[in-house]
């Protein structure tokens, strides 16, 4: 009797475990501080979403929408969370400057896989270029080899030695922007492919204007 009544159970267990599970409705929906974005900043999203899968597109700044795109365009974004920084996710959909309808995309699945409900939501948002930093200083003399600065984030000091020069009448400025839109100047005048900087009083001013108008100083020193 208890062979029987055990196979009975365990029976039911199988039956209970294959029930088909029902789909759930999906639900996309995100919301803003704001409209604007910017490049390498932090940008956080709040979601209000509801399913099993949930995949963010960035959008493109031609204005196609997101089925225009192969799946693989597509960042997975964990079904668990409540926010997002959308600088965080890889790729940063944060990367280029343009309008973008960034679209969120929740998918449910029910019966085996074999239902399937989508639900999405697009908002727009302007993502501009405020940048205003340097990532590499170079000084060239003549047609030696340019010498790199070491450049301190904290006091936004760029140093070089004097033991790497002979002359320092007459050095070469080469600047990598973070941006490639903002404009940099050495004692107010722009730096060009031409610009030619004397430095023997061993200490200049640096200034790094972003495309927005936002001033970054640095301070470029020659060491004994």
């Amino acid at each position: 009797m208890k062979k029987i009544l055990f196979i009975l159970l365990s029976f039911s267990l199988v039956i209970t475990s294959c029930t088909k599970e029902e789909l759930v409705k999906p639900k996309a929906f995100y919301s803003t501080k704001t409209d604007t974005a910017y490049i390498a900043r932090s940008f956080w999203v709040y979601l209000d979403a509801e399913g099993d899968f949930f995949t963010f597109f960035a959008g493109n700044s031609d204005g196609s929408k997101w089925e225009n795109y192969p799946t693989s365009k597509g960042i997975s974004i964990n079904n668990r969370l409540d926010s997002i920084d959308l600088n965080k996710l890889s790729p940063s959909p944060l990367s280029v400057k343009g309008e973008f309808d960034m679209t969120l995309v929740v998918s449910s699945y029910g019966n085996w896989a074999e239902d399937e409900a989508m639900a999405v939501y697009a908002k727009k948002i302007v993502v501009l270029d405020d940048r205003n930093g340097v990532s590499e200083f170079y000084f060239k003399e003549g047609s030696k080899k340019a010498i790199k600065g070491a450049i301190s984030i904290s006091t936004s000091k760029i140093y070089f030695s004097s033991s790497a020069f002979t002359d320092l009448t007459s050095l070469t400025p080469q600047v990598k922007k973070e941006s490639a839109a903002a404009k940099a100047y050495i004692d107010d005048v722009e730096i060009k492919s031409t610009s030619r900087v004397d430095m023997s009083s061993k200490e200049k001013n640096l200034k790094v204007v972003s495309e927005l108008g936002n001033v970054k100083e640095y301070t470029i020193i020659i060491k004994d």
